[in-house]
């Protein structure tokens, strides 16, 4: 009954809408199996069922609410000054003040996984 109703052509003064289904997206494939996961059997108590609905939402409002006031992941101080010597390497190099084997030879002399791709484009 539900699908005859997104196949139809409706027409609303002189426009032409038609509804489709659409496929899910990921957001609704984890809702869906989220809350299928939640119950023992294909149809479920009336009342298992909101409380599942209810949990989930509970849920969801949290990571919402708190997802501002997560804490902030400390680096290390010698891994911001690695990555920052090889920043300033890179942007000697590309300022025409080194070469490119200069560039590599120093920068290799600082391991950093963040830069590592970049140095072996050059």
């Amino acid at each position: 009954m539900l699908s005859s109703k997104f196949k139809q052509l409706h027409i609303v003064d002189g426009y032409k809408f038609r509804f489709q289904k659409t496929l899910a997206n990921g957001v609704q494939r984890w809702y869906h199996s989220k809350l299928n996961s939640m119950f023992y059997h294909s149809h479920p108590n009336i009342y298992l069922f909101l409380e599942a609905v209810q949990e989930i939402q509970t849920g969801n409002y949290i990571k919402i609410n708190t997802a501002h006031t997560q804490r902030k992941v400390r680096r290390a101080k010698a891994s911001v000054e690695k990555e920052y010597s090889i920043a300033q390497e890179m942007k000697r190099f590309t300022n025409r003040e080194i070469d490119r084997l200069t560039c590599q030879i120093s920068i290799k002399k600082i391991p950093s996984s963040k830069f590592v791709d970049q140095v072996r484009n050059l």
